[in-house]
């Protein structure tokens, strides 16, 4: 088990210089001129030319790209065009929102789904199933945006048992709970859909398996067959598309965050690409790629988990 989570630690290197590449990328392939923007459209050139040269953007590309990969991996992203804070400082105080909302809608996700796919699984081609299977591709064709503008309408300003927008302390205080529903049930459709259609796929597979069988032969209770012998083998898939679904959502849900005026990173990122506050987007961007690559390698590390087998492939 050690050798191939090593194996499985060293192939993410390469990958992450590849994501710090891409996030330095982002200041040089958007349009405007960052230095501009600080010096305000009337600048002379004079205070141009000093503002440049002191954020280092007259060397070459390579020597910034360099500066720039040292410095990151010191923690340190620059600072806001705009409020000149240091831009970990304006993520970390954003992350434990993003962190919070993310958690709750993969929870309900995959609290809802697993069951819902499971019980359609087991009562295949019955009304069970249809109203199941029904229920997630509806839900899976519903944009997030329409669907967190109906909630919105719905509970909030039509029954007004939940508040519009933001967010009002932790979860586990009333309040913090209420601001929590509609965003987190918003953002877990998606993830609720797919999950629920995967686990059914997967269990139907493994039900026809010679050893699922044998297991029904030999006269074990149904709770044992279903839930110890098929559904473990039936949750990689689900655990791939989990673990996307949260690496992804981690790195900012910027629909949902922003209707509903969630403070996490997506509403960040989308606050500094209208600004146009480029070590921010920067930031953001290098944050959502090393979470999706970091969640991505505890995946691959639970397969081996629940399949021995991968880690001797």
């Amino acid at each position: 088990m050690g050798g191939y989570v090593l194996r499985r630690i060293l192939q993410t290197v390469p990958v992450l210089l590849g994501v710090s590449l891409l996030a330095f990328a982002v200041m040089h392939v958007v349009p405007g001129d960052p230095v501009r923007l600080i010096a305000g459209p009337d600048a002379p050139e004079s205070v141009v030319l000093r503002i440049r040269t002191e954020l280092g953007l007259d060397r070459p590309l390579y020597e910034q790209y360099a500066s720039f990969l040292g410095r990151a991996l010191r923690g340190d992203l620059g600072r806001s065009l705009r409020s000149r804070a240091p831009v970990v400082d304006e993520i970390v105080a954003r992350f434990p929102a993003t962190l919070e909302l993310t958690t709750a809608s993969m929870l309900i996700a995959v609290v809802a789904g697993v069951p819902l796919g499971l019980i359609a699984a087991v009562r295949r081609s019955t009304w069970v199933d249809y109203l199941a299977m029904l229920t997630s591709l509806s839900t899976l064709s519903m944009p997030v945006f329409w669907l967190a503008i109906v909630a919105i309408w719905l509970f909030s300003l039509q029954l007004g048992w939940l508040p519009v927008s933001g967010r009002a302390g932790p979860p586990w205080q009333w309040d913090g709970f209420r601001h929590l529903v509609l965003p987190a049930v918003t953002l877990a459709t998606t993830s609720l859909a797919i999950t629920s259609r995967l686990t059914r796929s997967g269990m139907l597979e493994v039900l026809g398996r010679e050893y699922v069988t044998t297991a029904w032969a030999k006269g074990l209770p149904p709770l044992g067959v279903v839930g110890k012998h098929a559904l473990k083998n039936a949750l990689i898939p689900v655990v791939t598309v989990v673990g996307l679904q949260y690496g992804f959502l981690l790195g900012g849900a910027v629909v949902t965050e922003t209707i509903f005026a969630w403070p996490g990173v997506g509403r960040l990122a989308m606050t500094a690409i209208l600004q146009r506050d480029y070590p921010v987007v920067q930031g953001c961007v290098l944050l959502v790629a090393v979470l999706f690559v970091l969640v991505n390698l505890l995946v691959d590390l639970l397969y081996g988990w629940l399949d021995p087998r991968i880690r001797f492939e």
